[in-house]
């Protein structure tokens, strides 16, 4: 399985900028392929202790290589 490290702004909308090709969507993730079909950048959204959603998110990018 393909490992994810947060990642600032910058970085999370330059690599959509240069590999976006589709995305979906669930209530609490979205992930963004590229040309190979393959997630390379991630959303992951939170709930807090009263199951609402919390403003922040994590934004992720797949580590480097390809997954096992």
């Amino acid at each position: 399985m393909r490992k994810f490290k947060i990642v600032s702004t910058t970085a999370f909308d330059a690599a959509l900028k240069a590999r976006h090709v589709r995305d979906e969507h669930d209530f609490l993730e979205s992930r963004f392929f590229d040309e190979h079909d393959e997630v390379f950048a991630k959303v992951v959204r939170y709930l807090d202790s009263e199951g609402e959603l919390k403003p922040e998110a994590d934004l992720m990018l797949a580590e480097k290589g390809r997954p096992p």
